[in-house]
């Protein structure tokens, strides 16, 4: 093996592997490594965004890390554990996130059950639930999170392959989408994607993406969560920003992340007072064509709601093309009655809140 490199080479008769929770102690190219060259590797899985939320209010992250009694890296797990409030009460709305994880060398089910285990170990008394949000197959390892207590949920998600070129993509998308996208381009919208920022663009695309969020009264990030996107993401690749324009007014952006050719679609919003020139047809199509252009090979269109249940967001993204999957969820609720005082908490917090 090359040095600098990482290899998923079969392991020779490992007599036993050791867990850790501390970050500090695993070496951070060697993670680097890892991930990137695991097939379902991804970007919530690296060292990266683990110091992304490492530094932002409300969020702490949580690393479980796998190693051969050979001292070589063969499993990682990377969660998100987050609150809505600061005080002892936002005990009640913790909950950890997982996107992508966990990742284990030849998708080994001892390792993976392994990860599972010291990562209940170490979050279930702090949070309310854990949830683990598939972006790829997990399904060989469902006996392993049903081991620790986790119910697979369908939750639906819409991948493009972008190895089918521009031509073949425009024309698979619906007759709908297409003539929206011409009629942005003749009403005189122009986009822009952009690796970082300036301060005032930030602000500008916060605005926008908070008041979306505040209309269909769901929770948003603060300012200081893209802040820190922008400088530590923004600057390296891993994070683009395309920005929708009407003469010199910004009236649509859409922030998504890259990594080893995937695209993953982040946060989005659009001035309602635009619509009329259809910013939310043109940047998605726009995200496509920057894809492809950069020899990205895939773009995660992301969440398209439950089988059978009408979700009118799954409509209109499929009439971008893609294919529909159903890769689903694993959670496990650790405080049941907590969670149902969760939810109801949640729909008072709507109505006070909207």
């Amino acid at each position: 093996m090359k040095s600098g490199t990482w290899s998923l080479e079969k392991m020779t008769n490992p007599v036993s592997y050791t867990t850790t929770t501390d970050a500090a102690t695993v070496d951070r190219r060697e993670w680097e490594l890892f991930v990137s060259a695991h097939p379902e590797g991804n970007i919530f899985q690296t060292p990266l965004i683990h110091e992304f939320y490492n530094n932002i209010p409300l969020h702490q992250p949580v690393v479980v890390a796998c190693s051969d009694n050979g001292g070589k890296l063969c499993g990682i797990l990377v969660a998100v554990i987050q609150r809505e409030y600061k005080p002892w009460y936002g005990d009640f709305t913790a909950r950890a996130i997982i996107w992508g994880g966990p990742l284990a060398a030849e998708n080994n089910t001892e390792i993976a059950g392994l990860l599972l285990k010291k990562f209940m170990e170490a979050t279930h008394t702090k949070v309310v639930y854990s949830q683990f949000r598939n972006i790829s197959d997990m399904s060989g390892y469902r006996e392993v999170f049903q081991s620790q207590g986790y119910v697979f949920e369908d939750h639906l998600d819409i991948l493009i392959d972008l190895k089918k070129g521009e031509q073949e993509l425009w024309a698979e998308m619906h007759p709908v989408r297409k003539k929206q996208i011409n009629r942005a381009k003749k009403r005189g919208v122009t986009t822009s994607v952009k690796d970082k920022l300036s301060q005032d663009e930030l602000n500008a695309c916060y605005q926008i993406m908070a008041k979306v969020y505040r209309d269909i009264k769901l929770p948003f990030p603060d300012l200081a969560f893209f802040t820190r996107a922008n400088e530590l993401l923004g600057g390296i690749g891993c994070l683009k920003a395309i920005m929708a324009w009407s003469e010199d007014e910004l009236i649509g952006c859409r922030f998504f992340l890259v990594y080893n050719g995937l695209i993953y679609d982040w946060y989005a919003g659009s001035l309602y007072s635009h619509h009329d020139k259809y910013p939310n047809d043109i940047l998605p199509w726009e995200v496509l064509r920057w894809g492809i252009a950069s020899s990205q090979h895939t773009f995660d269109f992301g969440g398209a709601g439950k089988p059978g249940v009408a979700y009118g967001v799954r409509d209109f993204k499929l009439r971008f093309g893609g294919t529909l999957v159903n890769f689903g969820r694993y959670e496990a609720i650790h405080r049941p009655v907590i969670m149902k005082l969760a939810k109801l908490g949640f729909r008072l917090w709507r109505y006070i809140k909207f």
